[in-house]
């Protein structure tokens, strides 16, 4: 899919409890059947209703005018189409983990139903299980290259980011890789992930230094533990040289507290242990005082150091 997106922040919309950050203007797909061979395709362009100017850079990427999106369907009616185009008994497959997230919240923002999207899967997974490619999100064009699949038709399109997913997926075992489906696997092959009641954890390995650790923008990235969606966080604030601490907010599960801690790991290299734990609206308060005292003492720490330079540089 292809959407639109506010000018700014404040100028977001919200409606039954979903923040728009994103209005879909262009769905596209393709169908493989039990040979994963392409059998066919479905577009449709969208009017936005919300967001009815576009973007200079969706401009830009998509290659959408306002002219053409002007004269698209209404979203429920491109919905309509694309559900009796699918049928029953479908998967969907895409190309990262944003897509059926950004759908869903459209389908709630407009008061349709959610409850028809199937089971989901990001093929980057399988890309990444079955090939040597491991430890970071690749790119359509990447695996493309990989498998030698010629690029004809232009990119950030939503039908032609469909067509050419599903010509990687002609070269993959998409059965193996719905039964050995496992998303973690998308990041780093030193993640190590353990759940338990109220709290996960989750332990990144192989750092050579810590500003390698606390760089890796993976680390703070994080998801509620109850329906996986990035949490939306504060800036971090550091104590100490080896401890981390951020809040997160789920819109449908509340608070959550982000913890790294900066540990020695294995062959003299640094680890993150990051725990993930459920927290009370009094409990964010109390943290927010906390940590608005760690950020105030440290500006007051780099202010004398920053004057105790000045002072040898006169000397």
């Amino acid at each position: 899919m292809e959407w639109n997106q506010p000018f700014s922040k404040e100028h977001i919309r919200i409606r039954n409890g979903v923040k728009l950050v994103g209005e879909i203007i262009q769905l596209g797909a393709v169908k493989l059947d039990e040979n994963q061979k392409i059998t066919d395709k479905f577009e449709i362009k969208i009017a936005p209703r919300q967001y009815t100017v576009l973007q200079y850079m969706v401009k830009k990427v998509t290659g959408l005018t306002q002219s053409e999106l002007k004269h698209g369907a209404k979203f429920s009616e491109a919905v309509s189409k694309f559900r009796q185009w699918c049928g029953d008994g479908c998967v969907f497959l895409t190309w990262g983990p944003n897509d059926i997230p950004m759908l869903r919240d459209n389908l709630r923002f407009f008061g349709l139903s959610t409850s028809w999207i199937p089971q989901w899967f990001n093929a980057q997974c399988f890309f990444n299980q079955q090939t040597e490619n491991k430890g970071r999100q690749y790119s359509i064009d990447f695996a493309m290259e990989y498998f030698g699949i010629l690029a004809d038709k232009e990119r950030h399109d939503a039908l032609n980011d469909a067509y050419y997913t599903g010509k990687i997926l002609e070269k993959l075992d998409i059965q193996r890789g719905m039964a050995e489906y496992d998303d973690h696997a998308l990041y780093m092959n030193n993640v190590v992930i353990e759940e338990s009641r109220g709290s996960g954890k989750t332990r990144f390995d192989g750092y050579e230094s810590k500003n390698d650790a606390i760089t890796d923008k993976r680390v703070m990235r994080t998801r509620c533990m109850d329906c996986h969606k990035f949490l939306a966080t504060i800036k971090p604030v550091t104590y100490g040289s080896s401890r981390i601490i951020s809040l997160g907010k789920c819109q449908a599960h509340g608070d959550f507290i982000i913890e790294c801690r900066i540990k020695s790991g294995t062959d003299k290299k640094y680890c993150i242990i990051k725990t993930v734990k459920r927290i009370s609206p009094r409990e964010k308060n109390d943290w927010l005082i906390k940590m608005s005292k760690w950020h105030k003492t440290k500006l007051l720490l780099t202010r004398k150091a920053r004057q105790k330079k000045s002072e040898v540089t006169e000397l």
